[in-house]
Formats: structure tokens, sequence, C-alpha cells
């Protein structure tokens, strides 16, 4: 089973020029996770504002393989 998994993360004021590549680095960091894990996952967004970051992952794995 396969469920898409949303991960939005609030904070202070984010300078402009730094909000591309910290939600990159966000999304990079949370795939590393999944990879580390062996948890299979589909397409990944991500994007942020001047208060928050976020990044989706289509479909990842509902459990780690055996």
């Amino acid at each position: 089973m396969r469920a898409p998994l949303l991960i939005e993360i609030g904070c202070e004021e984010i300078p402009a020029r730094v909000i591309g590549p910290a939600a990159a680095e966000l999304s990079q960091r949370v795939v590393a996770v999944l990879e580390r894990g062996g948890l299979a996952h589909g397409a990944v967004q991500c994007w942020g504002g001047s208060r928050r970051l976020a990044v989706r992952i289509e479909a990842v794995a509902a459990e780690q393989p055996e």
C-alpha cells in the first residue's frame, strides 16, 4: 500500500532569497531519510513561502520491505 506524504514546517520569517534553496534542501533530506529506510516513493514537489516550507511526496510505501 502507498499513500502521499506532506510535510509542512512553519517558521519565523524566511528571507525571499533563501526560500527556494531551503525548500530544495528539505526535499533532499526527506528523500534521503526515506531511501535510507528502504521506503519506495514517487515524485517529489517542494515549495515555500515567507513563513513555511513544504514537501509533498507521491506514493510513499506504507512499510519497509522485509
